[in-house]
């Protein structure tokens, strides 16, 4: 027995990550329960005042839309209006949810429908196809429980949690069918940038590290420097404004019951934060792609998907995380400023400070690299000699 536990650890170092990193958090014994939260005039011990004081640091992040809706260009003749919602579609999507007794809005974990999928894949699909045609869905679809998780810092300041919101297994079955279409819609006629590597089927971290790191080298083998910016957003999911979406999500042929249907599905959405139990009251969620949802990161990708448009130097995104980069520093400013306009068409916030800039050097010498300087909303980007890509630190001389 102690030689086959050994044989399967050493199985799960050598074999996917995924794998590797769900038997290490297995083995992990970390308490969740939230302890004394702190404002700079008040001490809370009590989980629903702590639950509400989290949901007013969760709200202070929400975008209100001006009403300004930039113009836009149609990005092709392209159109989806309709998605089917077969019992035998149903039934596949139900069977693949994992058997997990989950907490949820309307109370109906993903174990159960997973067992149920023959049963309830006919009625579920009656459903469905009702609220589609109409475009009106269950409000407990439009709600998500929030747990909060900490982040770094201080255990005791509200600002440093994330939340990880729970949302309605049902609804993430009807999702999942919408997404397929969506996905295979957008495939079919390259809709999305192909600089773009998050949330993508055949994309990844890896294919964009490798991308990157040949333009970098193919500069060097030129006696080129590189200039690379590394753009923080301040809350890009959140910051996403309903509007603003479904005017981007138009320009893409996306129409008829589809269009419909994903605006309801975006607006007079709620939430209520769960500490150790107890729960704030239901609060309105102003903004931002639904969190927890199978939709919401296709949807943020569609709202960012034209970001690169003016922008002549390479760049590369994975979801929000983007980097600009060249040997031309003068072109690598110029794309900054286009940059920072179209954040400001799109109500999109740029935290300046917390992007950096690193500049490869071509020498295969451990030398300094010329010097460089950024700016952001004119505000200076600081500099830095190594930077956390995707995982994977780059030093300015590429010797890691």
């Amino acid at each position: 027995m102690k030689e086959e536990k050994e044989r399967h650890e050493r199985s799960l170092v050598n074999g996917s990550s995924k794998d590797f990193f769900k038997f290490i958090n297995s083995r992990m014994k970390m308490s969740t329960e939230i302890g004394v939260m702190k404002t700079s005039t008040e001490v809370f011990t009590d989980n629903e005042q702590k639950a509400e004081l989290i949901a007013n640091s969760f709200s202070d992040f929400s975008t209100m839309d001006n009403g300004i809706i930039p113009l836009l260009a149609k990005r092709t003749t392209a159109f989806l209006n309709e998605v089917n919602f077969e019992p035998f579609l149903v039934e596949r999507f139900l069977s693949k949810l994992q058997p997990k007794c989950n907490t949820t809005p309307d109370g109906i974990p993903s174990i159960f429908l997973k067992r149920v999928c023959t049963s309830a894949a006919l009625p579920l699909s009656i459903i469905f196809r009702e609220s589609f045609g109409t475009g009106e869905i269950p409000s407990a679809w439009l709600t998500a429980v929030v747990k909060p998780l900490y982040k770094s810092g201080c255990k005791s300041d509200p600002n440093n949690y994330r939340p990880i919101s729970l949302t309605s297994s049902v609804s993430k079955v009807m999702e999942k069918i919408i997404k397929k279409e969506l996905a295979e819609y957008l495939d079919s006629h390259s809709l999305l940038s192909h600089h773009q590597f998050g949330f993508r089927s055949k994309m990844n971290t890896e294919s964009q590290l490798i991308t990157y790191q040949y333009e970098i080298l193919s500069n060097a083998g030129k006696k080129e420097d590189t200039y690379s910016v590394y753009i923080d957003f301040r809350k890009a999911f959140d910051s996403v404004t309903t509007p603003k979406l479904i005017a981007k999500l138009s320009s893409y042929g996306i129409g008829g019951a589809l269009i419909k249907w994903l605006s309801s599905f975006l607006t007079g959405r709620t939430q209520r934060i769960n500490v150790n139990g107890s729960y704030s009251t239901l609060r309105e969620v102003v903004s931002g792609v639904p969190q927890g949802s199978v939709l919401g990161p296709l949807l943020f990708l569609l709202f960012i998907n034209d970001i690169g448009d003016n922008i002549s130097s390479h760049y590369l995104l994975y979801a929000d995380d983007l980097k600009v980069y060249s040997p031309d520093a003068h072109s690598v400013q110029k794309d900054l400023d286009a940059l920072s306009f179209w954040c400001k068409n799109w109500q999109m916030e740029i935290s300046p400070s917390k992007s950096q800039y690193i500049v490869f050097s071509h020498s295969s010498r451990n030398s300094k690299p010329s010097d460089g300087s950024f700016n952001l909303s004119n505000t200076s980007v600081p500099k830095c000699e190594h930077v956390r890509d995707l995982g994977v630190i780059f030093s300015y001389n590429l010797s890691r």
